[in-house]
């Protein structure tokens, strides 16, 4: 879901997408967006980016429906989701761990390392 405003696209309202958002006092649920974390309504730095990644979600579905008309709504969110996992995983890998690491080797995110491999990929990192 999103809504248009003045041609740009942002999450939609509270009112359009009821869920559950803490924003400061005497902000109307008109001006209240709603994503999908409750808590970014009060920190406008990340509700940017959720709206960013969702202008990407969204770019990256149209892409994949000319690519594959026959696919439903649902294929074209998850497939959607993956791919945006994997940008999202490229970028803190080879952008912001490196930059942290203070080294100059070069870090990698290479997501067909284990094609072929019998391996699952998965929307999750494993916390060690």
């Amino acid at each position: 879901k999103y809504q248009m405003l003045n041609g740009e696209m942002y999450p939609p309202t509270v009112e359009q997408a009821p869920v559950l958002m803490h924003y400061p006092r005497g902000i109307p649920p008109q001006n209240q967006m709603a994503v999908g974390q409750e808590v970014f309504g009060l920190l406008p730095g990340l509700m940017l980016y959720a709206t960013l990644w969702l202008r990407e979600h969204n770019r990256v579905c149209d892409l994949l429906k000319t690519e594959h008309p026959t696919w439903d709504d649902e294929q074209l969110f998850q497939t959607a989701r993956l791919i945006l996992i994997g940008e999202t995983i490229k970028i803190v890998i080879e952008e912001y761990v490196q930059q942290l690491s203070g080294y100059f080797l070069q870090l990698k995110f290479d997501p067909e390392l284990l094609f072929g491999v019998h391996f699952q990929y998965r929307n999750r990192i494993a916390m060690e």
